[in-house]
């Protein structure tokens, strides 16, 4: 370093002094990195024998430049403070003069087994007994008696609130007046110890522990909540204080064989939150614990639920039998790891024994396995892992006879439709058929033609009769859906075999289509056949339509009241003739009408599902029936009328109404 440089720096030291700060504290706490390093400089030519003297310089509150450092969230300048530290022991020493130092650190989780180790060497250090003069005495005094009258809640102590806070003062002071207040509970049945393991307070922890071993008293009960029996231990784990967590394991350890009134153990919070840190601990540090958790559940079931292979590795080491263990509902920590797609976890738990993932498992009336339970939830991730680690898995059918792609169909899982079509080892299971005689083609043409479409390959069979003697051809609902099968079958057969004759299937396929093109030719005659009806109903409308107002014998044209009406009206022949001729016109009209709203679907007969067709050929059939109808009526119509004008006549009219009719019948016979 320059002479001017140094310079520099002991100009801004006098400056600094002149105002009464710290130049080393004002260089930390405005995170001036440059300056700090030029203080250091200095002090190493200032201060042969201690160099390093000046980290530990701190004010009236304890508060190091460090500290203010890390509490103004100033990292390079803490970096650079902690590159000068000359062991973890003055660092631990530091910690006990001014607690707030390292705290900072306590926010990053990789920091964990430092501070806890740096915490245990601490301990073995001698600290000298503090005194409280009578001047703080009183201050605390003033402030506890504040407290008392007004702030304290839900019946909480003092002791409860300070705990709560983290004032280590003010604990100790109470301690020392009040000792009675550590057994003291509050309206939720906590006491001091639990309200300060809540808020990660490790310092209270550690005075009220004090003040237990002078008394020889069981701690265990202290750290136990009433209402709940959650322990101090449990709402550590859940809050994540991880020093507060490795301090009761080694304080308290039989904490670690409670369980809460949810039958939750210590050791499962840890596991259900992937702590693998806090497992290991707690197996290597704890003689009891247990591995309890809620509805026959186990720490095991936990970790598999959370996908931790470190939780679980430990787990087994301590307790291989766990691998077993079922709940209440008969589930194995393997069907919980498949249930929640935890392939991490689902991995290691095969790599301890594979043997259970043959395991077969009843839900309901269903006889099932690990890898249908993963098919039917769609995880495909999970049931790679069990094709590889349990050979011949794949294969396992459940009590309906049904295969892994069978219930991926019938959940609609298409990402393990498509694992499954993609691996070319799985391709027994594409034909396979269940107790009903469907392949997994039957299901999936009837449920999701869109995803048939994208997997179909030459590997299907479109011609595999089930149960109903109906292939998955015959289940497609149009023409339309059953070429786009056979057209898929062919392109991958051309892709994967151009060269080669033509097989069996290749042959129907073509025997297919040309099937399908005559039945495009006959739904065209068909519906011409239906033009031809509508031409006959529309001759039928018009003439009947006209019948209507050119009726036999004329109108009365006289100036009375029946002037407009029909000679005839009165004669039974022509009030028939009206009849029939009404009759015929609604029938033919009711034809035309129906044409009209055919024509919706006549340009998609063939495109159109089963039940479509069904509908379209149910209106054909009654166009048919009216068109029948209005020609008998036209006919009796004109029987009548031709009656009526030749009653003069009466033979010929007899006559000509008997061979009408007889006519009419023979057609109807026929």
């Amino acid at each position: 370093m320059s002479y001017q440089l140094i310079g520099i720096v002991d100009n801004i030291y006098q400056i600094c002094r002149s105002k009464a700060a710290d130049p080393l504290m004002e260089a930390s706490r405005q995170g001036l990195t440059d300056m700090l390093w030029g203080f250091i400089e200095c002090a190493k030519q200032t201060n042969k024998k201690d160099p390093l003297r000046f980290s530990w310089i701190h004010d009236f509150d304890y508060q190091t430049a460090l500290s203010v450092a890390l509490d103004n969230n100033h990292m390079e300048v803490a970096k650079l403070l902690l590159n000068y530290v000359s062991s973890p022991r003055d660092l631990t020493r530091q910690w006990f003069r001014n607690r707030k130092t390292l705290r900072p650190l306590l926010r990053d989780p990789k920091y964990d087994a430092f501070i806890f180790d740096m915490l245990e060497e601490a301990q073995r250090i001698d600290r000298e007994p503090q005194t409280l003069n009578d001047d703080k005495r009183q201050e605390r005094r003033i402030y506890l008696n504040k407290l008392d009258h007004g702030l304290l809640q839900l019946n909480n102590t003092i002791l409860h609130l300070v705990s709560k806070f983290g004032d280590v003062g003010h604990v100790e002071s109470i301690i020392e007046d009040q000792p009675s207040l550590i057994y003291s509970y509050n309206s939720e049945g906590e006491t001091p110890a639990y309200v300060a393991a809540r808020e990660g307070h490790v310092d209270v922890l550690r005075l009220i522990i004090n003040k237990f071993k002078e008394n020889n008293d069981s701690m265990e009960s202290l750290f136990i909540r009433l209402k709940d029996k959650h322990n101090a231990l449990h709402v550590a784990i859940q809050n994540h204080h991880i020093e507060v967590v490795f301090w009761l394991i080694k304080e308290v350890p039989q904490l670690a064989n409670h369980i809460n009134d949810f039958s939750e153990s210590p050791l499962y919070l840890a596991a259900e939150r992937r702590y693998y840190t806090i497992v290991k601990r707690i197996l290597m540090k704890c003689r009891e614990k247990l591995f309890m958790g809620p509805k026959g559940k186990t720490a095991l079931h936990a970790a598999a639920i959370s996908n931790s292979a470190e939780c679980i590795t430990h787990i087994l080491n301590e307790k291989p039998d766990l691998l077993y263990a079922k709940d209440e509902n008969g589930w194995t920590p393997l069907i919980y790891a498949i249930h929640h797609n935890s392939s991490l976890a689902t991995r290691e738990l095969l790599n301890v024994d594979h043997s259970v993932g043959y395991e077969i498992m009843t839900q309901g009336d269903i006889s099932t396995t690990a890898i249908h339970i993963a098919a039917s939830l769609g995880h495909f991730e999970t049931m790679e892992v069990l094709i590889n680690k349990c050979l011949g898995c794949s294969e396992f059918i459940d009590n309906k006879g049904r295969n892994i792609l069978h219930v991926a169909v019938e959940s609609n899982k298409t990402k393990v439709i498509e694992f499954i079509f993609q691996d070319e080892s799985l391709t027994s299971l594409i034909n396979q058929k269940d107790n009903s005689g469907n392949t997994p083609t039957h299901l999936l043409v009837a449920s999701n033609f869109e995803m048939m479409e994208m997997v179909i390959d030459s590997r299907v069979d479109i011609h595999t009769l089930n149960d109903e003697n109906r292939t998955p051809l015959d289940i497609a609902s149009s023409d339309e859906k059953r070429e786009t099968l056979i057209k898929g079958i062919a392109m991958d057969r051309n892709i994967h075999n151009e060269k080669s004759s033509l097989s069996p299937n290749s042959i129907s396929i073509d025997w297919y289509q040309k099937e399908l093109e005559a039945k495009v030719k006959n739904s065209e005659a068909y519906f011409k056949i239906v033009d031809n009806l509508v031409l006959v109903a529309t001759l039928i409308a018009t003439a009947s339509f006209a019948a209507a107002f050119t009726v036999p014998g004329g109108f009365d044209s006289s100036n009375d009241s029946k002037q407009g009406t029909p000679f005839l009206l009165k004669k039974s022949a022509f009030q028939a003739f009206v009849v029939t001729n009404a009759i015929a016109f609604f029938c033919a009209c009711s034809v035309l009408l129906g044409h009209v709203l055919l024509l919706i679907y006549r340009n998609r007969y063939n495109e159109a599902d089963e039940k479509e067709q069904k509908y379209i050929d149910d209106r054909i059939v009654v166009l048919y029936f009216l068109t029948g109808i209005a020609l008998v009526a036209m006919s009796i119509a004109f029987v009548t009328g031709l009656y009526v004008v030749l009653t003069p006549s009466h033979g010929l009219a007899i006559a000509i109404c008997v061979m009408s009719f007889y006519i009419i019948g023979f057609s109807l016979m026929a």
